[in-house]
């Protein structure tokens, strides 16, 4: 996934920094030298026929005991502590995988439903 990819359509993704002591490893990856440069994309796995997601885009430089990471998280929505990745990448991944980049198509087609309000769990304030 580029971001280019839902440019128009998603709002994108926002930066996450963090420069300190080794804290974050990479998904599946602990560094065993002391430099190293790891770019990961979009973790996610199809699962019956449907996305999910499992680990944001991200970047991380360790050098000895020190690192820099930058992930690409969810945009955050009005009222939300967290920004909420799953939903926002599933919907990514269901517009441009399941849909054939047609986001009526992804918002009619999307099976998910809140299981509080039993209504459909896409969420059009993620759309631009």
């Amino acid at each position: 996934m580029k971001i280019k990819d839902i440019q128009g359509v998603f709002k994108p993704p926002k930066k996450t920094v963090y420069f300190g002591r080794k804290l974050y490893g990479a998904p599946y990856f602990t560094p065993k030298a002391h430099v190293a440069i790891v770019r990961v994309g979009l973790g996610w796995k199809d699962k019956y026929g449907t996305p999910r997601y499992e680990w944001s885009p991200q970047f991380h430089i360790f050098f000895f005991r020190w690192q820099f990471c930058i992930w690409w998280n969810a945009p955050k929505l009005t009222g939300e502590k967290f920004p909420d990745n799953d939903l926002y990448y599933e919907m990514v991944l269901w517009y441009l995988y399941y849909s054939n980049k047609d986001i009526d198509k992804a918002r009619s087609s999307w099976e998910w439903v809140d299981s509080k309000t039993k209504e459909s769990s896409w969420n059009d304030k993620y759309l631009t």
